[in-house]
């Protein structure tokens, strides 16, 4: 699902999406995007993350391995 900027507030009203994809030419929307939702993790629980930078160098099988680990989505109980 695509969302704009605009509409990320009354999304997060809701549950958290497993995964966000940012993606903008604006460093700085990119940077309060990302605000946004680190902010609505930290309160609903979530206490790590983890960030991963792709370019062409990217080395896939670690995404594929935080994804069989289940702190990808550590919730603080």
């Amino acid at each position: 699902m695509q969302l704009k900027f605009e509409k990320l507030r009354d999304h997060l009203i809701g549950n958290l999406a497993p995964l966000y994809v940012i993606t903008t030419d604006e460093h700085l929307l990119s940077l309060e995007t990302s605000d946004k939702i680190r902010k609505k993790a930290r309160s609903s629980g979530y206490e790590k993350r983890n960030v991963l930078m792709v370019d062409h160098s990217f080395r896939w099988d670690i995404l594929s391995t935080l994804n069989r680990s289940q702190s990808l989505f550590e919730k603080k109980n």
